[in-house]
């Protein structure tokens, strides 16, 4: 053991992390691999690296075993990916599985949106290793580790956001509302047209509409406003 360096395997509350299957998964397959190894070298705990497009795959395939940690470098992702790759692995976790995100961008805005999908740790760019084990150590000891100024900002939001909502749910016609269910179960316009009786250029007039008044910008966070909004 390097003098100074802390050894995780003897830390109080470190021993939850051997009851998890734990993953570390982004684009870049060298620095997962790096990741995974000094994770490994530093908790004596088996570490498998993933490419982000296998992570659906592996998780499916060891559906129902051991409780899963899996780690996701946003190292040069955008708002959009983050959360479609977050919105991707959420629906593959348990309750008893968690989702950490670390080499994240400050300057994004996706926090609030990560924390309503499971996320259950924020570790940003030029944060150093030690504080990612030492985050990984609470989290598995049930806490959640996020600023406190982000946190703060998340709460404010959704207040404000609660507010929007409900003005913009208001304002849908019941077609609308029912358009946008559709979009939120994931159909293509060709699908919603089929099942609305109406044409594909129709669809999209409608989804103009919702989406100036749902403020949203895309087809994805149209369908997570769906799910969060919609019975």
């Amino acid at each position: 053991m390097i003098k100074g360096v802390k050894d995780y395997k003897t830390v109080s509350g470190f021993d939850k992390f051997r009851e998890y299957q734990v993953f570390v998964a982004g684009a870049y397959r060298f620095q997962n691999e790096l990741t995974a190894a000094y994770v490994r070298a530093m908790t004596g705990v088996l570490v498998r690296s993933l490419a982000v497009e296998d992570v659906i795959a592996q998780f499916e395939k060891e559906s129902g075993e051991a409780a899963r940690l899996l780690l996701l470098d946003c190292l040069a992702m955008n708002e959009g990916a983050v959360l479609e790759t977050v919105g991707c692995a959420a629906t593959l976790l348990s309750a008893a599985d968690h989702l950490v995100l670390f080499n994240l961008n400050r300057d994004l805005d996706v926090e609030m949106e990560a924390l309503d999908s499971g996320v259950k740790g924020f570790f940003y760019q030029h944060e150093g290793e030690e504080c990612l084990l030492d985050g990984l150590t609470l989290i598995l000891n049930g806490e959640i580790r996020i600023p406190r100024k982000k946190l703060q900002d998340c709460y404010f939001r959704k207040d404000v956001e609660a507010r929007v909502s409900n003005e913009a749910l208001d304002s849908l016609t019941l077609r609308e509302r029912e358009l946008l269910g559709l979009v939120g179960q994931g159909d293509t316009n060709d699908a919603i047209a089929g099942k609305l009786c109406i044409s594909p250029y129709t669809v999209k007039t409608h989804l103009y509409r919702i989406y100036k008044k749902i403020q949203v910008r895309s087809r994805f966070h149209a369908a997570l406003w769906a799910t969060k909004h919609l019975q």
